[in-house]
């Protein structure tokens, strides 16, 4: 019960309650900062994170990027097939006489 707690409180399957707070702590100073540096660190680190769109939005506002500028596509998961059942050869009956 525990496991499934953390892994709902984590919000994505595979991320831990540190990872988000990590990544929130970066986004946290990046904020603070203010600085294209900051927003850039961000994004080096999770070019995948929550906070892209503001981060890239940040940058825009800054001047550090252009204004065409849009935010990387999320990244592409591979649809998940199920495996076939395998064909079974029929067996004779064995008499147990």
């Amino acid at each position: 019960m525990r496991a499934f707690l953390m892994v709902l409180l984590a919000g994505a399957p595979g991320r831990t309650v540190a990872a988000d707070r990590a990544e929130t702590e970066v986004w946290s100073q990046a904020m603070t900062s203010n600085s294209p540096e900051a927003y850039f660190l961000y994004l080096s680190r999770y070019p995948t994170g929550e906070f892209v769109e503001l981060a890239v939005a940040a940058l825009i506002r800054l001047g550090a990027l252009g204004s065409q500028v849009t935010a990387p596509p999320p990244a592409a998961v591979a649809p998940v097939v199920p495996a076939l059942p395998q064909p079974v050869e029929p067996v004779e009956p064995v008499d147990p006489y």
